[in-house]
């Protein structure tokens, strides 16, 4: 098991040391106490990325243009 610095993980998430910390105390991301130093597993990381996958989603239809009205003199809207 490889274990990782909070800076190498906010390195890979692209995102700051101070957001891998709280993804931790959130519960999201499992740490290790180690002595003095906290770590974090390289397969807990991979699994959190996986998690936050989105997956694509389908592209909606295009909307029929509709055809332009024009007013006729006289013409009654219902």
């Amino acid at each position: 098991m490889t274990m990782l610095r909070e800076k190498d993980v906010a390195e890979r998430l692209a995102v700051a040391p101070i957001t891998v910390q709280r993804l931790a105390d959130r519960g999201e991301l499992a740490r290790y106490k180690i002595g003095r130093c906290v770590r974090y597993a390289e397969e807990d990381v991979e699994a959190y990325i996986q998690r936050a996958l989105i997956s694509p989603v389908a592209q909606p239809e295009q909307k029929q243009k509709r055809e332009k009205l024009t007013y006729v003199p006289g013409m009654r809207l219902v």
